[in-house]
């Protein structure tokens, strides 16, 4: 069904990696949700106020309420988010080389805000009828309209997490989440419907049901904010693209190693990519030079991302630089087996040498730099007094 949407309405819908074709999905997606959740939201009002009709307008159903305020606020977020696609679309301008992808994650932002207030509001309404004790009896038309509900939300996650995965949107898969635990929500409704025109006759769920709701509804609030303020804070590099920029570089066998590879993302399709490459001390700086370049491009054309390559030389055959190399390492790793060693270099100067490196270790074993360091220095100043040394610390990306 999703690829039938996209070939009715999006032109190229297969070209994903083009601006206007992402914004073109973005926008199906929230249309989608605003006129689904339009139905949704008239759908529960008529069932609670006909609801109300019947009790003689004395009372009116919070948990049903709740469930219509939820769907008002995914519609409130479709359309935050079909203008979040429509301002992300701009091209790199002057003030925002860097492009505008990220206005995506802050009408997530916004949505989350909007969520966290319905949910509080309507946390105090059904505290307030719970205290209050007051029963609420459903109708069998009641039932059918709640039904109808789960299975349009059902099928607005569908679309939703489909429609996400084509153009790879944070928005839209915690939208997809969202739309699939809303249905899990108004299956509550329903169970409390069903529970109050049986023979039980347990009409008393429907405070209790909104007390559910809204807590589930602050919830659901935190957890939008949360994927929204991550990538604006900045995350770690995606696995997935860093596997491939690795793959294409190591298909050249000038390449003998990678490191401090950054991904800076600013949305979904702005990637900026930058890394060190080992070649040969021994190649020519042009020789070199052409070798990255050659790279950068093959990167750039094959998965859409700008990249910059800073060429690190290595000595190749030099027994004593390996044999350092090798036992820098092992001292390391006899600290912290994780630790890895990268720009090892052996400085010669006037009548003393420096073993200048960096050192990687995983952020869950900060502390231990002191100790590799001490390490290192001690064996090393064994060998020769008038060793100097220059020792980096980093995490990885």
């Amino acid at each position: 069904m999703v690829n039938l949407l996209r070939k009715i309405f999006i032109k190229n819908y297969q070209n994903v990696g083009d601006d206007h074709v992402r914004t073109a999905h973005g926008s199906l997606a929230a249309w989608f949700g605003i006129v689904s959740n339009l139905i949704l939201v008239g759908l529960k009002l008529f069932a609670a106020f006909y609801l109300y009709y019947q009790s003689n307008w004395t009372v009116l159903s919070i948990a049903l309420i709740a469930d219509a305020a939820n769907n008002f606020v995914d519609m409130a977020s479709s359309i935050i988010t079909l203008i979040g696609f429509k301002v992300a679309s701009k091209k790199p301008d002057q003030e925002h080389p860097f492009g505008h992808q990220r206005a995506e994650y802050i009408a997530a932002l916004i949505v989350a805000l909007l969520i966290l207030v319905v949910g509080v509001e309507l946390l105090r309404e059904s505290i307030t009828k719970v205290a209050e004790q007051i029963p609420v009896d459903y109708s069998l038309t009641t039932v059918i309209i709640l039904g109808v509900a789960v299975l349009l939300k059902l099928l607005q996650s569908y679309v939703n997490f489909g429609i996400g995965k084509c153009i790879s949107s944070l928005v839209l898969r915690a939208t997809a989440i969202d739309s699939l635990l809303d249905a899990i929500a108004t299956t509550l409704v329903l169970l409390a419907a069903l529970f109050a025109i049986s023979p039980l006759g347990w009409n008393f769920l429907d405070g209790w049901v909104g007390i559910f709701l809204s807590l589930f509804i602050l919830y659901e609030g935190a957890m939008v904010a949360k994927d929204a303020l991550s990538p604006l804070l900045g995350e770690r590099n995606d696995p997935d693209l860093e596997e491939k920029i690795k793959k294409i570089a190591f298909s050249h066998k000038e390449i003998l190693g990678i490191h401090d590879l950054i991904i800076h993302s600013y949305g979904a399709t702005r990637n900026y990519v930058s890394f060190h490459a080992e070649v040969d001390e021994s190649q020519s700086l042009l020789s070199a030079h052409n070798l990255i370049d050659e790279i950068e491009k093959e990167i750039k054309h094959e998965l859409r991302v700008e990249v910059l390559i800073h060429i690190d030389p290595v000595a190749i055959g030099d027994e004593e630089f390996e044999a350092f190399k090798e036992k820098v390492v092992q001292l390391a790793r006899n600290v912290d087996q994780n630790a890895t060693i990268h720009d090892f270099r052996i400085i010669q100067k006037d009548d003393y040498r420096t073993l200048s490196f960096d050192v990687l270790l995983p952020y869950e074993d900060e502390g231990k730099e002191k100790a590799i360091a001490e390490s290192v220095i001690h064996h090393f100043k064994e060998i020769d007094p008038k060793f100097h040394f220059d020792i980096d610390f980093d995490h990885p990306f």
